[in-house]
């Protein structure tokens, strides 16, 4: 019984560590998107800091322009003014370009931990299905095992319990021995005269 028990065990640990690999697959893509997902937002505060670093740096400037300006004696008028006005213009720019870049990255991370979540969904049905084409594959291979077992047997039945004919008359009835003789090893054999 024990021996019987030991393809279906076997079948069973196969099956299991499939479903296993498929599970642990799973798991390391959902850790990897998580991952992904922290960088995305990282990277947008990144951007966020350095546009605030950026204003900063700007007004700083503009503030250095207009005391240079004052410290001279000339007016905040005219071309001054329109210095220091393209002045924040482009640094305005700067900060919409780095809010642009860190955004465009952040979105490349989120799709990529999207992808790394769909991966790891994928892993885990498609272990599923081959935990169950394993299964079934075996169960076919086990019942074809016992059935050729099966016959195998039949068949060496059918030998050892073939039918023997024996003549008509019965040596008991003549007093004169039987022409046939069972043999030891259950082969039929003429006996001598």
């Amino acid at each position: 019984m024990a021996a019987a028990a030991l393809p279906i065990v076997a079948l069973g640990m196969q099956v299991a560590g499939t479903v296993a690999g498929g599970i642990a697959e799973n798991k390391q893509q959902r850790a990897a998107a998580r991952v992904d997902d922290e960088n995305a937002r990282l990277t947008v505060l990144q951007g966020e800091q350095e546009a605030l670093d950026t204003r900063r740096e700007e007004r700083s400037m503009a503030g250095d322009m207009i005391a240079a300006m004052a410290g001279s004696g000339t007016m905040l008028d005219g071309s001054n003014a329109d210095l220091i006005t393209q002045s924040a213009y482009q640094r305005e720019l700067e900060i919409y370009n780095i809010r642009r870049q860190r955004t465009s990255q952040a979105r490349n991370l989120q799709q990529s931990a999207k992808d790394k979540r769909r991966a790891g969904r994928n892993a885990l049905i498609g272990a599923g299905f081959s935990a169950v084409s394993t299964a079934l594959g075996g169960i076919a291979d086990i019942r074809a095992g016992r059935l050729m077992a099966a016959q195998g047997a039949r068949e060496r039945g059918a030998t050892l319990t073939g039918s023997i004919k024996l003549p008509s008359r019965s040596s008991a009835a003549t007093g004169a021995p039987a022409p046939y003789q069972l043999g030891y090893n259950g082969v039929m054999s003429r006996t001598p005269r």
